[in-house]
């Protein structure tokens, strides 16, 4: 079974669904045969093998990694989440997490390849840091490395994994956000994608350049 694949099956498919949410307890049982409920299924059962697998591993190695912080707080004490939210929570690093991370690396390479100048001298940094390593970088390596994030930020400011903006919910009084007066309890969000093209706040917005 092939993780993503499933994933992207089940997502075409609960997108559809959607749209008529109030008859999902009668769309869910007319399509069980479809493929996306498979995917959604399958997707399910490797989450929770992959969560056990961790934790089993983890008891035996005794290592820290990111998944850890699931289990534990920054003082050691178990965090005491349910199976059924690790579930979850690791579904999440496993679909979000793989596809907005391969598209942020996509859009970097992307802007590194049509700015020569500034992957000459992101390529000067790592070099002085890494010199002639054959291995891949360790985190601790390169998280001080202050171009090379403002080139990583400054990819993910043009062409944002999530152009979308979270959303939030208004108080129960009404709000006055950037001078306009906003109805309480309801949805709102700033798009990524036109945020980060404000002329007012970003000079040649459409210029990738690092250095700003």
């Amino acid at each position: 079974m092939h993780a993503i694949r499933s994933f992207h099956t089940n997502s075409r498919y609960d997108v559809i669904l959607a749209h008529w949410p109030k008859l999902l307890w009668l769309t869910k049982g007319l399509t069980h045969w479809h493929p996306g409920n498979k995917g959604g299924a399958e997707f399910t059962a490797l989450t929770i093998r992959k969560v056990q697998e961790r934790k089993e591993s983890g008891k035996q190695a005794g290592y820290t990694d990111f998944f850890n912080h699931l289990l534990q707080d920054r003082n050691g004490k178990d965090v005491g989440l349910s199976m059924f939210e690790l579930e979850k929570e690791a579904g999440v690093m496993i679909n979000a997490g793989s596809d907005t991370t391969a598209t942020a690396m996509t859009h970097f390479l992307y802007y590194l390849i049509r700015n020569q100048p500034v992957l000459k001298k992101l390529r000067e940094e790592l070099d002085a840091v890494l010199g002639c390593q054959a291995t891949a970088a360790r985190y601790r390596q390169v998280k001080d490395l202050k171009y090379l994030r403002a080139c990583l930020d400054e990819a993910m400011r043009l062409r944002p994994p999530t152009s979308l903006g979270l959303p939030r919910i208004t108080p129960p009084e009404v709000a006055i956000i950037a001078g306009y007066h906003i109805a309480a309890n309801i949805t709102i969000s700033v798009p990524t994608y036109t945020l980060h093209r404000n002329p007012e706040l970003f000079s040649d917005p459409e210029k990738y350049r690092p250095e700003r």
